[in-house]
This record gives structure tokens, C-alpha cells and sequence, in this order.
């Protein structure tokens, strides 16, 4: 609503026409009245403006006092700065009594300070209070809609029901795992049933994602010996990250223990096992670990059939490539390269790679005309004139470049020039190819060919050795081989890491035995090679196992999964372990349901601690609270109390100072009292 504030400009039309000829005095002096009420805090002017001086924001400052009385009145005055903007947001600080955003508020507005809070009721010790929880999951198969799940509800056509609450990837042995984790779990999700969401119809049964279950279970083949109720074993199979516990054990006669008397050396961790005799079976063992490891390059190709082999028959010859034929050569003559000169040099490549029957050169040094017959890594066979072959310049440390691939080499050695003559009887021959036989030293590409009955020459372009011998190896791959070839093209190395045992692992203590059975540890390969060990015996045959048949205590009967991992396959073989027992519980995998992980405490409200107390009924109660404020507390209980206080609550208070001191490298201390 507006109300007009001036009311004497308006006086003079007020009056009759006969006021302005009789009595223009009169009116000026009833102006003049008019005006001096309007002036500041005279009365026309305050009634003009109730409006104005209800409102907190344009009130004159006299009337503040009166707001205060009305809104405010258990308020000191002397504490209160901005009595304006406190009115203005009360109702903020009444509205969100009994709150800790009142008390925040209440010291901002009054002291300008920070406060925090500390509630004893939460650090109350209280049995049977945690909270135990078990994470749940399904391992799935890949769909391009994993990731929309997140968020949604899910359910298979039989009984499961469930809401996504992540989608994350695990990666073992070049398998990858697809894992939603789930929440609100109702019923099961089974291997090999399908699941679906109503939020996105597009997922049909036709490519809804496969449930691939988890490690449910494990039926116990052999309990091992040792352990008690309780004990966790990692779960080692096609999956990984499996945990079960020792849920019953046994007692049996009949088992066998093994003791490591002498690591030996040149064993890997993969050396052959062998238990005979003691009358019983399934008793076994695996090298946990080697020590004082040292690198072997080992040949596993089987030779000894092959020593008889005549590795180049002269007979079988060359197949040789050719270009510029000036006539097809005859069945039976022969053709001759005379006065070829050859050098081999060690090179070491700095940029690109040469190919046979380029040219090298180095212009700047006058080195030219070298043509390679044979680029090999870091090797390259030159052909060439003997004086481009000897020439001066041609040492080590000069670096060639290739005319055609621009490849550079440096020069590492230069070995000495060999100057020889190559000759053969022709089996077959066209304008490309010539077959010969009864071969007399060797053709290099690059030479020129004569034969010997109308003359005929030819450019040799490539020669191809018919002398190949095959080398069956046990991987079945058959591999041909001739003078040619590069011994490390056609053995096959492997190198094995070995040393001496430290400890045995997957320990089976078998079934049965009456007597002591008798153990062997060899690693074929390094024993092969006959290495005395000092002691009479051989390296990758020394080490010393005993093995004792007796009673077993602590047999595992039973285990309970409490991780079940990811990727474990239905069915198959699983060892379980850990690493304060040498033997090892040999089981079958049963994969079926979801997963579930080792679950957790979501608090320690259950557990006493440094932070955890027992309930004193005063401070350490339900029904208490403490201000952690910078200032006594006696400065602000009653306010405090007459302000925002809850009844039937206990109020205490802290005084706490930050010391922020210079040095950095000294972290800031605080120091409080509690007061009450």
C-alpha cells in the first residue's frame, strides 16, 4: 500500500477560490504549519510512515530497541553487534532449534565463531550394536548394456530379484571377469540363468547376460592335515581371490608328512615330484619356492636321433634365381663363376634396414661399389671388385649408407676379402630359375653365370640351398634347416630359473600308508647337464625330502566360502591354503550361486577402543552433547540454554585453540578442557 508522505503542496487547492483574494495570508501560514509536521520525527511525518518503521530494514534506529524487546529480549545487549540482521534471521535460528545448524548459527550471529560438536551417545560401547555386512555379486557375460544396470532393478524369470549397484571389470590370466554388485537381494541368482530389467526392454531372451555363478562350495577330496576350525585357506583354481574357512576336521591314520631336509640346487618350481612305496596313495607335494635362483639357457629340442644327419649333399645342390639371360641354359652343362671376391662386415645399424642386393657406399670417403649379397641383423656379405673391397677407406668406424633404402650402418669390423670360384651341372633351368647340382663352393647373388656350352651368362638374383633337413621337435612343429640357417632359428631355447628349495607347498598327505614312502626330486634338464654339486651328487638331483607315515590330526572334514572370489569354473580341481600350513585341502568347485565377498563391520560401536567408551550415565550417556567452541564456557551456557537448549538433555562444553605455529615441520596442537 502507498501512502503520499507530503500533504502541503497539496494544501493550497484545499481552500475556496474567495481564500486567494481575502486571505492569501491565512493559507500561507496553514502551509507552513503543514510543512513543519512533515519535517523528520515531527508527527505528520512519523504517521506518514508506520509502513516504513514496521519494516526492520527502514526503521529509524530509536525503534530498534523495540524490535529487540519484542523478538529478542533474552539477549544481552552488550553482546550483540548487528541487532538488525539478528532480528531479520530469529526465526532462522528458533525454526531450527535443538539442531546442531542452531548452535552454529547462534555462535556466528553473537561471537562471529566456529564452533563443532562432539556426542558422547556415539561413542558408547554397546554388545550386539555393529553392523555385519556381506557384500553380494553376480559374475555375468558380456553385454553392451552391463553399464546401463547400474541403478536398476533386476530379476531372472525364476526367483531372483535384486538393484544393480555397480558394474566393474576383474582381469586374471587374459580372462576377463563382468561383476555387478547387488543390493535389496530377494531369492537367488543361479549359474546359467538369465537376467532381465524392466527399465530396459531392449535385453530379451535372446541376448539377456548369462549368470556364470561363484565359488558356492567345494567338496573335499583330501583334507590335508593340520589345521583347525577357523583357519582361512585361499582358494587356487581357474579363479582367484577365494577364501574359505575350516568349517569341521578329522583325525586318520595313514597319512604321510614330509620334512625338507636339503633344498639342493638347480630345482625350479616346476621340478618333477615323485612319491613311491609306504603301501598307501595320493600322498604328493609341490616346490613352493627356490633361492639362490640363477638363469639356464636350456635346448629342448630332441637331437639325439639326428647326429647322423649329413648336413649338405652336394648332390641336392642349389635352386638359383636369374635375370638377364642371354639364352636358356642346357640339362647337363655346366656353369661357372669364376674370381668372385667377398667380405663379411660387423655393422651396427643406426637408422632403417638394408635388403639384400643393395649397394653401400660412403662418397665423401671414395668408398663405393659394394653390394650386399646377404643382409643378416648385424651382419652384412659384400660382393664387389677387389679394389672397392680393399679400399683404404673401408675401416672400422665408417659409416655406409644404402643407395636404394638410404638404411645407415656403421662399420664395426671388416673382415679380410675371400676370392673364390662356384661351379655346377644344370638339372633344369628357364629364363628365371636355374637347378644345379654336383655344386663346387657357393653361388653369390650378384655374381654373373657362364655356361660352358654356347656361352650363355646369366645374373644371379638369389640362391636357394636344396640341402634342407627336417628337425621334428616334440611341440610338433616341423622345422626345415640347412647350411644356411641361423642355429637360433632352428633350436628352440627356453630359459629356466633355478636354485635351491626353500619350502614345499600343496602338501597331500595321502591315505593309507604303513611304511615310510620313498621321495624323488629331479629337474630333468639341469641334471642332464651333470653339474657335480661337491657332495657326489648332481645339481637338479640333491635335494633331501623325508616323508613319515603316522596319524594326522586337524584333517579338514569341511569349508565354509567367505570369499567367493571370481572365474572359477563348475567342477574343477581346487587346492586351498595359506601360508602357516605346508600342506594343502585338495577339492572340487562347486559354482552356482552369487557371490558374496568377506564381509565387514560398518562401525565399532561393538568393539571398546581409544575412541569407544562405557556408558558413565553423565558424560558418556544418550542423552548428552558437548560444544567444542574457542571460548569459556561459561560465556555462553545460559544463552545457550534460554535460547536453543533441548530439555531433559545435558549440556557440556569444551574449550579448544588451535595453535597454528610458523613451522611448518611441526603439526598444530590443540589444547581443550571440558567443562560442565
Amino acid at each position: 500500500m502507498s501512502v503520499e508522505k507530503l500533504i502541503s503542496p497539496l494544501i493550497a487547492s484545499q481552500f475556496p477560490a474567495f481564500y486567494k483574494t481575502e486571505g492569501p495570508n491565512f493559507i500561507a501560514f496553514v502551509k507552513a504549519y503543514y510543512e513543519w509536521a512533515e519535517q523528520q520525527n515531527n508527527f505528520l511525518q512519523l504517521s506518514r510512515s508506520l509502513y516504513d518503521i514496521k519494516d526492520i530494514d527502514s526503521t529509524p534506529a530509536a525503534f530498534i530497541k523495540y524490535f529487540k524487546n519484542k523478538y529478542i529480549s533474552s539477549l544481552p545487549e552488550s553482546i550483540i553487534s548487528d541487532k538488525t540482521l539478528l532480528v531479520k534471521h530469529i526465526l532462522d535460528l528458533y525454526r531450527s532449534k535443538g539442531s546442531e545448524r542452531a548452535y552454529e548459527l547462534l555462535f556466528r550471529i553473537l561471537f562471529n565463531e566456529d564452533i563443532s560438536f562432539y556426542i558422547p551417545g556415539q561413542f558408547i560401547f554397546k554388545p550386539s550394536e555393529a553392523n555385519w555386512v556381506i557384500p553380494t555379486y553376480i559374475e555375468v557375460s558380456n553385454h553392451p548394456m552391463l553399464t546401463e544396470l547400474v541403478g536398476r532393478k533386476i530379476y531372472t524369470k525364476k526367483d531372483g530379484f535384486a538393484v544393480v549397484e555397480n558394474y566393474f571389470t576383474k582381469i586374471f590370466n587374459n580372462k576377463t571377469v563382468n561383476i555387478l554388485t547387488l543390493s535389496n537381494l530377494n531369492g537367488n541368482f543361479k549359474f546359467n540363468e538369465q537376467i532381465f530389467c524392466e527399465d530396459l526392454p531392449q535385453i530379451t531372451s535372446d541376448n539377456a547376460p548369462i549368470i556364470f555363478g561363484s565359488l558356492s562350495s567345494v567338496s573335499i577330496t583330501n583334507g590335508g592335515s593340520g589345521f583347525k576350525i577357523g583357519d582361512l585357506l585361499n582358494v587356487t583354481g581357474g579363479g582367484f581371490d577365494g577364501i574359505a574357512r575350516v568349517a569341521a576336521t578329522t583325525n586318520q591314520n595313514g597319512k604321510v608328512s614330509f620334512n625338507l631336509v636339503d633344498g639342493g640346487y638347480g630345482f625350479s618350481v616346476n621340478a618333477i615330484v615323485t612319491v613311491t612305496g609306504g603301501g598307501g596313495a595320493g600322498a604328493s607335494f609341490q616346490v613352493g619356492d627356490i633361492t639362490n635362483k640363477q638363469a639356464y639357457l636350456i635346448n629342448q629340442d630332441v637331437l639325439s636321433s639326428y647326429y647322423n644327419t649329413e648336413m649338405d649333399i652336394s648332390s641336392s645342390g642349389f635352386s638359383l634365381g636369374i635375370s638377364n639371360s642371354t639364352g636358356t641354359f642346357q640339362v647337363g652343362e655346366k656353369v661357372t663363376v669364376a674370381n668372385v671376391s667377398v667380405i663379411d662386415l660387423d655393422v651396427t645399424q643406426i637408422s632403417l634396414t638394408a635388403a639384400n642386393g643393395e649397394s653401400f657406399s660412403n662418397s665423401s670417403l671414395g668408398i663405393s661399389g659394394l653390394v650386399a649379397y646377404k643382409v643378416d641383423g648385424n651382419s652384412i656379405s659384400i660382393t664387389g671388385s677387389n679394389t672397392n673391397l680393399t679400399n683404404a677407406n673401408l675401416v672400422s668406424g665408417v659409416v655406409l649408407k644404402s643407395n636404394t633404402s638410404h638404411a645407415l650402418v656403421k662399420v664395426n669390423t671388416v673382415y679380410p676379402v675371400n676370392n673364390f670360384s662356384a661351379n655346377g651341372i644344370v638339372v633344369s633351368a628357364n629364363t628365371s630359375t636355374v637347378v644345379v647340382n654336383q655344386v663346387n663352393n657357393y653361388f653369390v647373388p650378384g655374381t654373373v653365370i657362364t655356361g660352358n656350352v654356347h656361352s650363355y651368362t646369366a645374373n644371379v638374383t638369389s640362391d636357394t640351398r636344396l640341402t634342407d633337413w627336417l628337425f621334428p621337435y616334440s611341440q610338433s612343429i616341423n622345422k626345415k634347416a640347412n647350411l644356411n640357417s641361423k642355429i637360433s632359428d632352428i633350436l628352440t631355447l627356453y630359459i629356466l630359473e633355478a636354485g635351491t628349495i626353500t619350502y614345499l607347498k600343496n602338501v597331500n598327505p595321502g591315505l593309507g600308508y604303513s611304511s615310510n614312502p620313498t621321495i624323488s626330486i629331479i629337474e630333468p634338464a639341469i641334471y642332464d647337464l651333470q653339474i657335480p654339486d661337491g657332495n657326489g651328487g648332481y645339481y637338479g638331483y640333491d635335494a633331501v625330502v623325508t616323508a613319515s607315515a603316522g596319524s594326522a590330526n586337524g584333517i579338514a572334514a569341511a569349508v565354509q566360502i567367505v570369499n567367493s572370489g571370481y572365474g572359477y569354473n563348475p567342477d574343477e580341481t581346487v587346492y586351498l591354503s595359506n601360508n602357516t600350513n605346508p600342506t594343502s585341502v585338495t577339492g572340487v568347485a562347486v559354482v552356482d550361486l552369487n557371490g558374496i565377498g568377506t564381509g565387514s563391520w560398518t562401525d565399532n560401536k561393538s568393539f571398546i577402543s581409544d575412541t569407544i567408551n562405557i556408558q558413565d550415565s553423565y558424560y558418556y550417556q544418550n542423552f548428552s552433547y558437548e560444544i567444542v567452541a574457542p571460548r569459556m564456557f561459561e560465556t555462553y551456557e545460559s544463552l545457550v540454554k534460554n535460547l536453543i537448549h533441548p530439555s531433559g538433555i545435558a549440556l557440556f562444553g569444551r574449550y579448544a585453540l588451535n595453535s597454528y605455529i610458523t613451522d611448518s615441520t611441526i603439526a598444530p596442537e590443540t589444547f581443550s578442557v571440558i567443562q560442565s
